[in-house]
């Protein structure tokens, strides 16, 4: 009977160990260029360097249509995940499940924004 007041598992998400895993970790949005999302998560299954094709948005410019990219990641980038989100007129119209990514794929999508990230070489920071 009260099975109606259940929370909903959000789409994309694994589990509810994963969930609280996100939770816990660093978090970054970045709106790219709005491109067709069933294909982008094609492509993001098959090679995990698919989200680096995505071209980041004019801050300023308007957006009808965008896709936002959803970065999870650790305080040493050891573990780093993406969520992608469909978006019309500032509705939400898609959504992706959480991939794994490596921490240079991130890296590399975070320097198309500006952000520099020196990741850790065995350890260390260089």
């Amino acid at each position: 009977m009260f099975g109606i007041f259940k929370k909903k598992e959000i789409g994309g998400f694994g589990g509810k160990e994963l969930k609280k895993k996100l939770y816990s970790l660093r978090s970054k949005r970045i709106n790219c260029v709005y491109t067709d999302l069933k294909e982008l998560i094609c492509q993001q299954r098959l090679d995990e360097t698919a989200l680096l094709s995505l071209a980041p948005v004019n801050y300023y410019a308007l957006k009808p249509q965008y896709i936002e990219a959803h970065y999870f990641y650790s305080e040493d980038y050891s573990e780093c995940y993406v969520k992608f989100t469909s978006y019309d007129n500032d509705k939400v119209t898609g959504e992706s499940e959480i991939f794994a990514i490596p921490a240079q794929v991130l890296a590399k999508a975070f320097a198309k924004v500006g952000i520099i990230v020196t990741l850790p070489v065995n350890g260390q920071n260089v």
